[in-house]
């Protein structure tokens, strides 16, 4: 059974309280999840699976690819992201950036999660050359409200 058909990417979409902004990202994933059909979402969650546990994770593939990163696999970089900024606002508490370039941004998590770990940046902008990865930041950006970012290819 396919990573969509067993839950396992859809008990992300629902959104477990794993961090205090992962709600945040529910209505991206909802609406992420919808650009593509179920069974094509579900064969590249196990694509992307099949990728990463054979250790050699390989350039995505198509929209279905990308959104299915972004559901299942970035919960996990965001919260990576989360805890790394998070020390760093512990280790240089005086840290107060107005801007963010975040190259090679995929679907924007560096810089929706360094947005929200730091309340003053004012612009963040993102550099990507992915078609559906530019996509996906533009409608993580466009689905939470208060937060602005510009993403170039």
């Amino acid at each position: 059974m396919g990573a969509f058909r067993d839950n396992r990417c859809l008990k992300i979409i629902q959104v477990r309280p794993m961090h205090t902004h992962f709600s945040l990202l529910a209505p991206f994933f909802q609406r992420a999840a919808r650009l593509c059909d179920v069974r094509a979402l579900d064969a590249a969650a196990d694509r992307i699976h099949r990728k990463y546990t054979e250790g050699a994770p390989s350039p995505l593939e198509g929209l279905a690819e990308h959104v299915a990163y972004a559901v299942c696999r970035m919960p996990a970089t965001f919260a990576a992201v989360t805890q790394a900024l998070s020390h760093l606002k512990r280790v240089v508490p005086s840290f107060a950036p107005t801007s963010i370039l975040d190259v090679g941004s995929g679907p924007g998590t560096a810089a929706l999660s360094s947005m929200l770990a730091f309340p003053t940046l004012r612009q963040a902008v993102g550099m990507e050359r992915n078609k559906d990865f530019l996509t996906l930041s533009e409608l993580l950006f466009t689905t939470i409200p208060g937060f602005e970012a510009t993403f170039r290819g």
